[in-house]
């Protein structure tokens, strides 16, 4: 059974494929990519039913798969971070027996403390900080009804920045202590994922609708030319005004403040690094994709996914909760 990785990119309105004949192995794998009726797409999110019966159809047969196991990232919008806090009660099984009380008020099927995926992410004395996933349970059914009539199976599904941000962790590893809080961003053309992270854990993702599409009419030299740093700011501040609230966002929610993102942008655009680093608190370092994997640069989720990078706490093919 062939092992197909797919992700969903509304905002270049494609579906990028990745299928392979073996696990692990990229000198066998094919990659290619699909457009995406617009009719099903609204802004960052898209008409699952349609892309499905469209575009996965189409892929499929194409390239004569009969029997699939897929993997899916989907819009990083239909993923989302909740947090709760609760009173320390200094006992395990006080804690959890708090915990699963809270949850059962919420989500009124949940029967014991396994049925939902969830970190502590801070303990302090008095309280405790805790941090579940969400998606959305009537996409899920989309996708096992599209599935229902065939040979494929869904055996992942998880979000572009979940993946992309899994992938980065795995690069990055040992070159960070394990309790270092960073940002990962991840800068494509025409959308840009942003994920906070934990030593090796994902706390929150954040997706912008703007890319380096927003510098194309600028190159390297242009980029470090003191008379236009006015005018660049002001054109990517659609771009950094949202991920900056977003940073800050994120060092309210209990865990250290990051000081440092990675970032994952085009070789024409490095010296954005250095706009970025003046007169700012926070250290953008450049992401480098190792060279053995320099094929799906542009496609990290796909790597994440591939490489099985991706916390099993971070997928959401058995989820049975209804987002909000």
């Amino acid at each position: 059974m062939q092992n197909v990785y797919l992700s969903i990119d509304t905002f270049s309105k494609k579906v990028h494929v990745l299928y392979s004949p073996a696990a692990d192995n990229l000198e066998t794998a094919t990659f290619f990519s699909l457009d995406i009726d617009e009719d099903s797409l609204f802004g960052g999110y898209c008409d699952y039913s349609t892309v499905l019966n469209d575009s996965f159809s189409e892929m499929l047969q194409l390239n004569d798969i009969t029997e699939a196991n897929l993997s899916i990232a989907v819009p990083s919008a239909d993923v989302t971070f909740d947090y709760l806090t609760l009173p320390n009660l200094n006992n395990q099984r006080k804690n959890e027996d708090i915990l699963i009380t809270e949850f059962k008020k919420m989500y009124p099927f949940i029967k014991k403390i396994s049925d939902i995926k969830y970190y502590t992410i801070k303990t302090t004395k008095t309280n405790i900080i805790y941090m579940y996933p969400l998606f959305n349970s009537e996409n899920l059914s989309l996708f096992n009804s599209f599935l229902v009539n065939t040979n494929h199976n869904l055996s992942f599904l998880t979000s572009n920045a979940i993946a992309s941000a899994s992938f980065a962790i795995s690069v990055i590893g040992s070159s960070i202590l394990r309790k270092d809080v960073y940002q990962f961003i991840n800068m494509r053309k025409n959308y840009t994922d942003c994920a906070l992270i934990v030593g090796d854990n994902i706390y929150s993702t954040f997706t912008v609708p703007y890319g380096t599409k927003l510098l194309e009419n600028y190159n390297e030299k242009d980029l470090v030319n003191y008379k236009l740093f006015a005018e660049i700011e002001k054109t990517v501040s659609p771009l950094m005004q949202p991920i900056m609230a977003y940073i800050n966002r994120c060092n309210s929610l209990g865990v250290a403040e990051s000081k440092k993102a990675v970032v994952h942008i085009a070789d024409g655009y490095n010296s954005f690094l250095d706009i970025l680093n003046r007169d700012s608190d926070i250290t953008y370092e450049k992401f480098i994709v190792p060279s053995q994997y320099s094929m799906l640069d542009n496609n990290l989720e796909l790597l994440g996914m591939f490489l099985s990078k991706v916390n099993k706490d971070l997928e959401f093919s058995d989820t049975k909760i209804k987002q909000a």
